[in-house]
């Protein structure tokens, strides 16, 4: 509610929006749970369910699918296609490499070690 809030949103359209980005991740938000008390996969939907309420033109995601099962993993990749969709940016920072085919761009940030030096 306080992400929404910042966006002008009331409570009740805050909090509907809330559920409805949980849910496309998977996750049943209904249940009222302080954040400290979530696994590290459930923080994970709640951060970017709350990234998402706030309408930015680019997000920025470092490892977002952390602690999450196969079937949390493949809806964040469903929930990020569809803001690419929306015209958002998405940066994804993973080391993990199997998922090139859903993403336009792939910046590879590994240094270049020159003349023998590490």
């Amino acid at each position: 509610m306080l992400v929404g809030a910042g966006q002008g949103m009331s409570r009740g359209p805050a909090r509907q929006a809330g559920r409805a980005a949980a849910r496309q991740l998977g996750w049943d938000a209904e249940n009222a749970a302080l954040a400290r008390n979530l696994s590290g996969g459930t923080r994970q939907k709640l951060n970017l369910t709350m990234s998402t309420l706030t309408q930015s033109d680019v997000l920025l995601l470092d490892e977002p699918y952390q602690g999450f099962d196969q079937g949390s993993y493949v809806n964040l990749w469903d929930q990020l296609t569809r803001l690419r969709d929306e015209g958002r940016a998405i940066v994804v920072v993973t080391h993990l490499l199997n998922q090139l085919d859903r993403v336009d761009v792939v910046l590879d940030l590994t240094p270049v070690h020159q003349g023998g030096r590490s």
